[in-house]
């Protein structure tokens, strides 16, 4: 989001980045949830680490 190059945090195994939110938070984040609660966990996470290397926006 910031245009550098970031590493993942200890224990991280993924960023996602190009999503749509309202689509994926509509249906499908919640059929990964019961699925992949893993992967489920780095699509949440991952809005947050943007924001975060973006100075609070996404």
């Amino acid at each position: 989001m910031d245009h550098a190059v970031h590493r993942l945090a200890r224990g991280r195994r993924a960023q996602y980045s190009d999503f749509a939110d309202w689509d994926q938070y509509r249906a499908q984040t919640q059929l990964l949830a019961l699925l992949e609660s893993t992967v489920a966990g780095y699509f949440a996470q991952s809005p947050y680490d943007f924001a975060q290397q973006n100075g609070g926006f996404h």
